[in-house]
């Protein structure tokens, strides 16, 4: 009996300091990272509301629209990247960061972070916008590659179709 319950305590104890093999014994899946999607929107107008017909007219219920300018500083590009973590534990005591490397039309490749301290499983967002006095000094981004990143190394990554043509990363 003693022998038995330190044969579990041992493995319980190995699962739990990330033996990937010895995990899967127990049920517990190795951790893995994804990029679901990257979306990219470009706006420039914006749909404004008017208030509803006057009361007694056929206009009852329905509503009319305003088209316009979004303000300087709203006008421009806007990426969403989705990410996933799956399996592991809940919760993980890791820093995962997303960065999105771009280049402009006639620009150099430039770069953008952020970090998700202890992220838990399941899907993360990261917005970055190009917009305002970089939108119009330097135009639309033309290639762009993003990446999960965990101790230093990629762990997921997706790019633009032409991201190859900037050159080794």
């Amino acid at each position: 009996m003693r022998k038995t319950l330190l044969l579990i305590t041992v493995l319980f104890s190995l699962s739990s300091t990330g033996c990937a093999h010895l995990g899967s014994l127990f049920g517990v899946k190795p951790v893995k990272y994804s990029i679901v999607k990257v979306n990219s929107d470009k706006k420039y107008l914006q749909m404004m509301s008017r208030s509803r017909g006057v009361l007694g007219t056929s206009n009852i219920g329905k509503f009319n629209y305003d088209v316009v300018q979004l303000p300087y500083d709203l006008q421009g590009e806007y990426f969403v990247v989705t990410w996933k973590r799956t399996g592991g534990e809940k919760y993980i005591n890791q820093e995962v960061t997303c960065r999105i490397d771009y280049k402009h039309v006639d620009g150099e490749v430039d770069s953008v972070e952020k970090a998700f301290p202890n992220p838990k499983r399941g899907a993360h967002r990261f917005l970055f916008e190009n917009t305002g006095d970089r939108f119009v000094d330097f135009g639309e981004i033309e290639l762009w590659k993003v990446s999960v990143i965990v101790d230093q190394e990629v762990v997921a990554e997706e790019a633009s179709q032409l991201w190859w043509t900037v050159g080794p990363s």
